[in-house]
């Protein structure tokens, strides 16, 4: 799969799976991560319904109303996404 990806500018993906965080890292293809872990790109933090994140030495904060894991990757891409623009 990683083989559609290697004519982009910047691949957005989540570090917190290590097989594919490694691939990608290997592949040579300009990427953003985030995870909740240290070696990502965007760093991720969860404090009961906050979170914070943490890209290039800034601090930020924010609410998410919502806890499911796919609505949270949803939006933890679109800000990967916002801070690449």
């Amino acid at each position: 799969k990683l083989k559609l990806f290697t004519h982009v500018k910047q691949l957005l993906y989540c570090s917190d799976q290590s097989l594919p965080h490694t691939v990608v890292q290997s592949s040579g293809i300009p990427s953003i991560s985030w995870g909740f872990n240290d070696h990502a790109d965007i760093k991720v933090s969860q404090y009961g319904n906050m979170f914070s994140f943490e890209w290039k030495g800034e601090r930020h904060h924010l609410l998410i109303p919502f806890h499911d894991k796919a609505s949270l990757e949803n939006c933890f891409h679109c800000i990967a996404l916002m801070l690449f623009f």
